[in-house]
C-alpha cells in the first residue's frame, strides 16, 4: 500500500474554470484517471486531451509531494536535509504516440525549467537535467535501454546536500546509474518531487480520446521531513 498522505494528485479533469483538478489525501478519487486497486497498487490514466497546469501545455496524472497528512505543499532547498529521495516501482501499459512520458522529476517553484526529469522514451529511461538554474535547454542521457511497455521497472532519485543527484533505474536483473552535479545557482531555490505520468506530447486537432499514457504504480515514497 502506497502512503498517499505524502502527496497530492493532479489529473487532466477540467474544472469549471478550465483548470486541471488537484486532489488532496482526504479526497482522492476513484475514477478513470486514478484508482486504488484491491492489492493497494495505484492505476493511473493521463489522456493527452484534457486540462493542463500553469506553464505547461501537456497533460498529467501526477503526484506532488506535500507535508504529510494535510494540504501544505512541501518544498525544500539543497542542503536543508541530510538527504532527499524519490523512489518508485511501476509498469507502463500505454504511452502517447510519440512514445515519451515523464515518470519522475525534481521540479522548482515558480519556474517551468526543472533541474531533473526521468523520461521513458520509446523503451529507454532517459535522464534530462539542467546543471544551472533556468538553463534554457536540458541535457539528456540514457540511463537504461530496452525497458518495454508492460514490464515492471524501478527508479530512485537521490539528492545529496551539495546538489549531487544520483539516479538509479532497474529492470529485471539489469540496472543503470547516472550522477549529475547541480551548480550553486540552485542552492536557494525551492525544489520538490513529482511522480506519475506527465505526457511529453501536446494535444492537437488529430489527437484521439484514447491517446495518452497509462500505468500502474506499485511503490512510491519520498523522504519525510
Amino acid at each position: 500500500m502506497i502512503d498517499l498522505s505524502c502527496f497530492n494528485l493532479v489529473t487532466p479533469e477540467v474544472t469549471s474554470d478550465g483548470e486541471a483538478v488537484t486532489y488532496w489525501p482526504s479526497n482522492l478519487p476513484s475514477n478513470e484517471y486514478f484508482s486504488i486497486l484491491d492489492n493497494g497498487e495505484n492505476a493511473l490514466w493521463a489522456p493527452t486531451k484534457g486540462a493542463t497546469t500553469e506553464n505547461s501545455e501537456k497533460t498529467r496524472t501526477e503526484f506532488r509531494e506535500i507535508v504529510p497528512g494535510g494540504t501544505t505543499l512541501k518544498n525544500w532547498k539543497l542542503g536543508q536535509y541530510s538527504e532527499q529521495y524519490l523512489r518508485a516501482a511501476l509498469t507502463l501499459q500505454q504511452v502517447t504516440p510519440n512514445g515519451r512520458v515523464c515518470i519522475g522529476q525534481i521540479h522548482v517553484k515558480d519556474n517551468n525549467r526543472p533541474p531533473i526529469k526521468l523520461v521513458w522514451n520509446n523503451g529507454k529511461l532517459r535522464l534530462m537535467y539542467r546543471i544551472t538554474y533556468n538553463q534554457e535547454a536540458d541535457v539528456g542521457v540514457t540511463v537504461l535501454d530496452s525497458v518495454p511497455i508492460g514490464e515492471c521497472f524501478t527508479y530512485s532519485i537521490h539528492v545529496a546536500p551539495d546538489g549531487n543527484v544520483t539516479v538509479i533505474v532497474g529492470h529485471g536483473t539489469r540496472s543503470g546509474t547516472k550522477t549529475v552535479q547541480l551548480d550553486s545557482s540552485w542552492k536557494d531555490k525551492l525544489l520538490y518531487f513529482k511522480a506519475g505520468l506527465y505526457n511529453q506530447e501536446e494535444a492537437t486537432s488529430l489527437t484521439l480520446p484514447t491517446d495518452g499514457s497509462r500505468g500502474v504504480m506499485y511503490t512510491l515514497e519520498v523522504k519525510r521531513p
